[in-house]
């Protein structure tokens, strides 16, 4: 593991290994969390290489090295369509994680409410949800651990370049930049206060955004990963050789 000059910690992982090596770290920060208290809250979330991740947590050996059903999941994010459609972050977990805690008690899962008649009511739908479950993004009401991807353009769950970002809540209602489809974000407020965040990387085409990130190049409202600085003593990033190839 190396530190960067931004005081952001990296570990480099073979691609091969990347999913297995990334689950193994989830699963020891999780048990470390439930040693201390008897609840752990993990925010998830979206994309290829965290659902790569999702499955092996769901299987032999580490769906039997977690007491699951202490476990509470949050998503970050989330596209404001039907819960079985393809894009939903909520159908992805359940299709790589979720449908798996058969045999065993599972994890406690509060999914956005993409039902409800506007996407803005969906959003402060979950800000009450976080709320009632103790995350308030200050002092100790804060996540146990955060997942968090970043894309070629440097977003964060769906924290868009230059997209004005409602500091003050936990959750607020959005639009992709190009596509036009309505989101539904945690804000860097609640995000970026959790105890542990961790970001999952990898790919030949994230090497150049996140060559930048390290360089120290641009703002979050540019590069919105870049709300990371504010956490760096909390924040671990973990790329793959790839995706590290910029550094």
């Amino acid at each position: 593991m190396k530190e960067e000059a931004s005081v952001m910690k990296t570990e480099v992982i073979p691609t091969h290994e990347y999913p297995t090596t990334v689950a193994d770290e989830i699963v020891a920060s999780i048990n470390e969390v439930l040693e201390e208290q008897p609840r752990c809250t993990l925010c998830l979330a979206g994309g290829t290489t965290p659902a790569s991740v999702y499955r092996l947590l769901g299987l032999p050996p580490r769906v039997n090295e977690v007491s699951w059903q202490q476990v509470a999941l949050f998503w970050g994010d989330e596209r404001y369509v039907p819960q079985e459609d393809s894009r939903s972050n909520q159908r992805m977990v359940h299709d790589t994680l979720l449908h798996q805690f058969r045999a065993i008690p599972g994890p406690e899962a509060f999914a956005m409410n993409t039902a409800l008649p506007t996407v803005e009511q969906a959003a402060e739908d979950y800000e009450n949800t976080l709320l009632a479950q103790g995350i308030s993004g200050e002092g100790e009401e804060v996540f146990d651990i955060v997942l968090l991807g970043i894309g070629e353009d440097g977003h964060t769950a769906s924290l868009f370049p230059n997209m004005p970002v409602p500091e003050e809540r936990l959750v607020f209602s959005c639009s992709h930049p190009s596509d036009g489809t309505s989101r539904i974000s945690l804000t860097p407020k609640a995000l970026f206060s959790a105890k542990r965040i961790f970001f999952l990387v990898m790919g030949v085409g994230k090497a150049e955004i996140v060559g930048r990130i390290f360089s120290g190049e641009g703002s979050p409202t540019e590069i919105p990963a870049l709300y990371g600085e504010r956490a760096a003593d909390r924040t671990l990033w973990f790329l793959d050789s790839e995706s590290a190839g910029a550094l």
